[in-house]
């Protein structure tokens, strides 16, 4: 009996801490790998003080699990508590000559260049065809672009631009390195008509690229200088962290080493997560990232409000959209993500969720 009792005790201790780790549970992607692992992320948003210290309710810790890629062409939802797997695409070696880096814009000054795609909205997506889904039932004009953190859009519909990504130095999970794909697939993407490229993700996130400024700019000038008079090309894209060394304080160096190291880049990528109540938020932090940019254009590539309902999510893109599509210094926006987890623009498989239809009908 005395053993009995002592095993209620842990399993109810065990229940209590599960309930409140998913009480502070964030769905986000993880790294694009092709193998299940396992990982603890910490994430602090744009109200969370400048200091290490962990603020109460500012910040959130998840225990991220991935599955692996599907190797048929079958439809696999992301369950509610599992972090989406952004595809990798199949590696190529580049050849061995690196092309020639062209003149660009350079790292001062503000490019009259803009994407050629249709409208500002994009798709953030896995599953290309959960991607086609979605961009058909788009509003016309809307949905022109799209991208899966990967460097091949693996069937995405031609309707859509699609825009490679880096995303960063490797090998990464036992995967093939990054780098030795990036130029074989950036040539084939340029000759194809890219209208521009996405540099590394979020490095300035240990639990992500995770590059210092001076090691993502030595980087950025090897692996994106070179097409940077054939496309536009994109800085790293950055957290809304407040804390030292990531977020805005890791762009401001980024910028200042690119302009020893001569990095060309035409636009400033960022992600923004945050309550819907701090939806101010979200335009201050463009409008920063622009100012530190030298006046760049800003495209906002992941953003979405956290522990929001759905009739909370839905209020937020409608006061959110027609913000985003007024602010003359933003050139692409897509909201996180195309999939059927909670508070993504599917319901199911074949369905738009009430978020995803707001979304794409404003």
């Amino acid at each position: 009996m005395a053993a009995l009792a002592g095993a209620v005790a842990v399993i109810d201790q065990v229940a209590a801490l599960n309930i409140n780790r998913r009480e502070h549970k964030l769905e986000k992607k993880e790294n694009p790998v092709v193998w299940e692992t396992v990982e603890e992320t910490v994430y602090v948003y744009g109200n969370a003080p400048a200091t290490g210290s962990r603020p109460a309710g500012g910040d959130k810790v998840a225990d991220v699990v991935v599955n692996p890629t599907p190797p048929k062409n079958e439809v696999h939802p992301v369950q509610k508590d599992q972090a989406p797997a952004p595809i990798k695409p199949a590696t190529t070696k580049p050849a061995t000559s690196k092309p020639a880096t062209p003149p660009g814009t350079g790292s001062t000054g503000v490019s009259s260049k803009r994407p050629g795609f249709s409208g500002k909205r994009g798709l953030a997506y896995n599953d290309p065809r959960l991607a086609n889904l979605v961009g058909s039932s788009c509003k016309s004009g809307a949905c022109g672009w799209a991208t899966n953190w990967g460097q091949s859009e693996v069937g995405l519909s031609p309707n859509r631009a699609f825009i490679p990504m880096l995303w960063g130095k490797g090998p990464h999970n036992g995967n093939n390195d990054f780098f030795d794909s990036w130029h074989s697939n950036a040539r084939k993407a340029v000759a194809n008509g890219a209208k521009a490229l996405l540099s590394f993700n979020e490095p300035d996130n240990k639990g992500q690229a995770n590059m210092s400024p001076a090691e993502a700019a030595k980087h950025h000038v090897e692996y994106m200088n070179p097409y940077a008079g054939q496309t536009l090309i994109g800085s790293p894209s950055i957290t809304n962290s407040n804390l030292q060394g990531e977020g805005l304080d890791w762009l401001k160096s980024w910028v200042q080493e690119c302009k020893s190291q001569h990095c060309e880049y035409h636009y400033c990528a960022t992600h923004w997560y945050d309550h819907a109540s701090a939806i101010n938020t979200l335009f201050e932090h463009i409008k920063q990232v622009h100012d530190i940019c030298d006046g760049k254009p800003v495209w906002l590539t992941e953003f979405a409000p956290i522990e929001a309902t759905t009739a909370q999510t839905e209020e937020f893109l409608s006061q959110a959209i027609p913000k985003l599509e007024s602010i003359d210094h933003l050139d692409a926006y897509a909201y996180f993500m195309v999939g059927s987890g909670a508070n993504q623009l599917l319901s199911s498989d074949s369905a738009l969720s009430p978020i995803g239809n707001k979304y794409v009908s404003l």
